[in-house]
């Protein structure tokens, strides 16, 4: 895979990185899991705030080039995240991206 904005990809680097952020947002939208909030007997139903969110879902983003990636309050199934690039300001450094990616596993 090409590095971000390589010259010679043939590619135009703003978006390169347009559509890597667009993915990304929609994974993230996908992956926010709202825990439900506790409804005392008399109150009426409301809407699941999860209805977008996709459960179970086994993300493998190896050798992905991962821009500004957020997955804070994420549930995920499964994740790999094997030889890829985190870069912008996701987390302070890689180590911090896995501890959080790992926390998104929890149940």
């Amino acid at each position: 895979m090409a590095a971000l904005g390589e010259a010679g990809s043939g590619r135009d680097p703003q978006e390169e990185r347009q559509a890597r952020l667009t993915a990304q947002r929609i994974l993230a939208d996908h992956l926010h899991y709202r825990p439900p909030t506790p409804r005392r007997w008399r109150q009426s139903r409301r809407a699941d705030p999860n209805l977008r969110h996709w459960p179970d879902t086994r993300l493998d983003l190896t050798g992905a080039a991962l821009v500004d990636l957020n997955l804070r309050d994420c549930r995920i199934g499964e994740a790999r995240f094997d030889g890829a690039t985190f870069t912008g300001d996701a987390w302070p450094d890689e180590q911090e991206a896995m501890r959080q990616a790992e926390a998104a596993l929890a149940p």
